[in-house]
């Protein structure tokens, strides 16, 4: 009898046992899922809130600019003078005085104007003695020179205006060029500047200017002109 008082004992606890496990893990189950569920709210939250504020920054980002109006017309820009001239210290002429300005043959000495040659062709060539392309422009004049004669007026002017005439007069005597050779003053070279450019003293260009009989000059093309090339341009501009 008391064996089986015993046993029913056990059975009793055990039971009660159960119960209570039973009636508590379906209250912990849920804690725990409202955890999570809660974080997984959280969560959504904090993205639908991030969402929108990255997609306004691309929309900021991508906004079109106004477009800048398209210039019809070049812009004109203003050119002031510079403050001195080529040379400093050199008044300022009205183009065209560089032919009434006194000019002295290194040969002869002779003193002479290209306004005296007024009624003829000139050929004014600027050059320097230490340039190549000077005395390959200077070959083709003398062919021009053996062909047409003292018909067309040959100037050749050292556009350095600090170089001995001595040393001017040996190199057109070396060459055994025949033609007036002289060194262009500061004032000559300026003047010529302001009516043709720089290129009329640049040697490198072998600068030759064309006077007619008018005293109208043209300044010819920038490269070494042959003799057939300078009879051409007289004969179709003068």
């Amino acid at each position: 009898m008391k064996k089986i008082l015993f046993t029913f004992l056990i059975f009793v606890i055990g039971f009660a046992l159960s119960m209570c496990y039973i009636q508590q893990a379906p209250a912990e189950s849920q804690f725990v899922w409202q955890d999570v569920s809660n974080i997984e709210a959280e969560t959504d939250s904090e993205n639908f809130k991030l969402i929108p504020e990255v997609e306004s920054e691309v929309k900021q980002e991508q906004k079109p600019t106004e477009e800048e109006p398209l210039l019809t017309e070049e812009p004109v820009y203003e050119q002031t003078p510079p403050e001195e001239y080529p040379f400093p210290g050199v008044e300022e002429k009205s183009p065209s005085e560089w032919m009434d300005m006194e000019l002295t043959d290194v040969s002869t000495g002779r003193k002479f104007r290209i306004s005296d040659f007024k009624g003829k062709t000139v050929l004014l060539e600027n050059f320097e003695m230490r340039c190549p392309s000077s005395i390959k422009q200077q070959d083709e004049m003398k062919k021009l020179r053996s062909r047409e004669g003292n018909a067309i007026i040959q100037i050749s002017l050292e556009t350095c205006p600090y170089e001995d005439e001595s040393r001017v007069r040996k190199y057109s005597e070396t060459h055994g060029f025949g033609w007036y050779f002289a060194v262009a003053p500061e004032e000559f070279t300026v003047d010529l500047l302001k009516e043709f450019g720089t290129t009329a003293a640049d040697a490198q260009s072998a600068p030759v200017l064309l006077i007619c009989e008018d005293q109208s000059a043209k300044l010819l093309e920038r490269r070494i002109k042959s003799d057939d090339e300078l009879l051409s341009e007289i004969e179709g501009w003068c």
